[in-house]
């Protein structure tokens, strides 16, 4: 099957047809799962409509947690696991297994420098997807380590 091989258009077509029920039963959690496929292979489309299924909680759970995380990474900038996590408000574990997941659905990247890992949106697409979501929906707010006054003065 052209999905299965990769093929993004046809990956975009049984993840619509899986969402609408049409030639087979709906089944979110299946759609989902090929969006993510689609994102994953660069798709801003399937990055779109798998945000909108997370923020509505089709097929997938609803996280407040993870969109905070994504929104923290809105600047372009990579941060490490630990800043997104307080930006979340969890714990570096519960933070640990969100970042894996959105790896897992092709939203983030991971760059690697010695032993520090940092986080960031895996491309223009995703933030766009988020950015036309932050439109429609409530707006949320990502927390932020308190700066020191040097930090401020930098402009940080």
């Amino acid at each position: 099957m052209a999905a299965q091989q990769g093929h993004l258009q046809a990956q975009l077509k049984l993840a619509l047809m899986y969402q609408q029920g049409t030639g087979v039963e709906p089944d979110p959690a299946e759609a989902a799962q090929w969006y993510a496929l689609a994102a994953e292979g660069g798709s801003a489309q399937a990055s779109y409509i798998l945000a909108l299924m997370y923020e509505r909680g089709q097929g997938v759970a609803a996280d407040p947690a993870r969109a905070a995380m994504l929104t923290a990474l809105l600047d372009g900038r990579a941060l490490p696991a630990g800043e997104l996590a307080h930006a979340a408000g969890v714990t570096a574990q519960t933070a640990g297994t969100h970042l894996a997941k959105l790896l897992e659905g092709g939203l983030l990247l991971l760059e690697t420098e010695g032993r520090h890992r940092y986080y960031r949106l895996a491309g223009a697409h995703v933030a766009q997807a988020l950015e036309h979501l932050a439109a429609i929906g409530p707006a949320g707010t990502a927390r932020r380590p308190v700066l020191s006054a040097k930090a401020r003065e930098l402009g940080f």
